[in-house]
């Protein structure tokens, strides 16, 4: 396939779907050329900004936010996410419903793990996180590798399988094979 229109339709198709990738690539790309405090105060605004939104809507962090007597505004630095408790798995399976934001309306996706602790583990991710943390991030390094969206390549992916037996994960794991093809 010709790589100009291999890379039109992977853009038309993201767009589609919500994953709108390239203005999250057009800030991932300016960010790597800040200079490391640049980088951390970025990091740290960014960490802030989430700790404000977890302590005002997410029921999970507000409550333990409460527990400890502390509000978002002690956040200051990355140091003092200690306070926090450390989650596993099984702190998400069982109250998985309470880290959802109350006040967040825009649109997720559902994805799932690949269950290699032994269980599958299926989660929301948001289509903003999507386009930064899967597609951002891919096409960056492949910049940085010479390559652009839609050039020849290969790839082992084994990402298309459907992990939560449902009508709808199957689905969406059949869409999937073909819109990767």
């Amino acid at each position: 396939m010709n790589s100009l229109l291999a890379r039109t339709y992977d853009q038309t198709v993201q767009r589609l779907r919500g994953w709108d990738y390239l203005s999250a690539l057009q800030e991932l790309e300016k960010l790597q050329w800040a200079s490391p405090d640049e980088v951390r105060a970025y990091r740290l605004q960014k960490l802030l900004s989430l700790m404000e939104h977890c302590y005002e809507h997410v029921p999970f962090y507000r409550d333990h936010f409460k527990k400890l007597g502390i509000t978002s505004s002690d956040i200051e630095k990355e140091e003092d996410l200690r306070a926090l408790p450390i989650l596993d798995k099984q702190i998400l399976r069982n109250d998985y419903q309470r880290f959802f934001a109350t006040d967040i309306k825009r649109p997720f996706d559902i994805w799932a793990s690949s269950g290699s602790t032994g269980e599958p583990f299926s989660f929301r991710l948001s289509r903003t996180s999507i386009s930064f943390n899967t597609f951002a991030a891919l096409a960056r390094g492949k910049r940085w590798w010479s390559f652009e969206i839609g050039d020849p390549e290969g790839m082992i992916w084994s990402g298309v399988r459907d992990v939560s037996g449902t009508i709808s994960g199957k689905l969406s794991a059949m869409k999937r094979r073909i819109s990767w093809r």
